[in-house]
């Protein structure tokens, strides 16, 4: 699995499928204390949350109303773990570090709510490998054992049962470094990170998906020299959150080095919005009053934006691109549910992906195709 999988994936799904519900979230110091110091971008995702909802339903509807789609999660649930019940799946974390470095780490934490096994996992891990044509291998590392496939050799990471309630997926660098961790053999956990805590601390970690990273001088000197994104070469960070109790909630925030370039961004986006909502394509699809749940301010340094739709603007919104993609599938001749592809996981989540009702490596329910046992890299 890709880091842009992984990452992309777990946004992008999340914010199209998942519904929060009213429990508490609050994993995050527990998961900063199994990954890595250098972890620059930490994602969370509180299954528990999005279990039970009205989004989650429309989730499951959808799948199942493929039989093959149906069948596939079916046995993912017999031969992994339940993701549509209660006592399955918790939550998701990523730690990824600086995505313009050169190497290829990252990590996954995935937290169970019923215990499991060596045994389990690796019947879990030898079905998704068997489902993507290849096998399952292990080596031993203090007194662990990372799983692998055999087109993915050990030295590129795997999975690790680091706790009966917590799986861990890393790179090969990472996936040692999260057994040391967990053991408390290697201190220097990204709880000692103290830019990273301190952008944690800013999010709303309570919310169904939240996600913080500092943004790399690279990336800022990319802005430079174009007019329109001159305000974004001071960013300095990014933090966020989505939650949808009663409908679709976003916040995110973007922290600039100058209050002036957060009123730039803001005054930009504001002409922006105000032009879009005149676009004919808007026009054509009668989203335009879809904007107005849209608000943006400049608060000091950081530039604010939320958005805010109730639960019937969000079905008539899936109502909407339903309908859009029914008449596209149609056109190009197919149409109707995709089940999931070969190597991995099965449509509605694996072990390195998000279950049906979509999350923050994880493809929207029905989609997509299964992840490998690779472990996640840069985005």
């Amino acid at each position: 699995m890709s880091a842009s999988r992984l990452s992309i994936g777990l946004l992008c799904g999340a914010s199209m499928f998942a519904l929060a519900c009213s429990k508490s979230g609050g994993a995050s110091k527990e998961d900063l204390a199994l990954v890595p110091k250098d972890a620059e971008i930490a994602i969370g995702v509180n299954i528990a949350r999005m279990r039970g909802t009205a989004m989650w339903k429309k989730g499951m509807d959808f799948l199942n109303s493929d039989e093959k789609s149906k069948k596939e999660l079916e046995d993912f649930n017999k031969s992994c773990v339940d993701v549509t019940s209660a006592e399955g799946l918790e939550s998701f974390f990523v730690a990824l570090p600086d995505p313009t470095l050169a190497g290829k780490d990252g990590a996954l934490i995935i937290r169970l709510k019923t215990a499991m096994d060596d045994a389990k996992l690796n019947k879990c891990l030898e079905y998704l490998a068997t489902k993507g044509g290849d096998k399952l291998v292990t080596t031993d590392y203090n007194g662990k054992k990372i799983y692998s496939s055999t087109k993915d050799s050990a030295d590129k990471g795997g999975f690790v049962m680091l706790d009966g309630k917590t799986v861990g997926l890393g790179s090969g660098a990472w996936v040692k470094k999260l057994i040391d961790l967990a053991s408390g053999k290697d201190p220097a956990s990204a709880k000692t990170n103290e830019k990273l805590v301190a952008l944690v601390k800013r999010a709303q970690v309570t919310d169904a998906i939240w996600g913080v990273g500092s943004v790399p001088a690279a990336a800022r000197d990319s802005f430079k020299g174009q007019p329109q994104l001159a305000p974004l070469a001071s960013l300095k960070a990014v933090f966020g959150s989505i939650d949808f109790a009663s409908g679709l909630a976003v916040d995110v925030n973007m922290e600039t080095g100058a209050d002036a370039d957060a009123k730039a961004i803001s005054e930009q986006v504001t002409t922006q919005l105000a032009e879009a909502k005149k676009s004919p394509q808007v026009l054509m699809l009668g989203v335009g009053a879809w904007l107005d749940g849209v608000k943006n301010e400049a608060k000091g340094p950081v530039f604010h934006v939320t958005m805010k739709f109730n639960q019937q603007q969000v079905d008539e919104m899936i109502a909407r691109v339903q309908g859009l993609l029914k008449s596209f599938g149609a056109g190009l001749g197919g149409g109707g549910p995709r089940p999931g592809g070969m190597g991995g996981m099965p449509p509605g989540g694996g072990m390195g992906a998000m279950p049906p009702g979509g999350g923050m490596g994880a493809m929207p329910p029905g989609g997509g195709t299964v992840p490998a046992l690779t472990p996640p890299a840069h985005p």
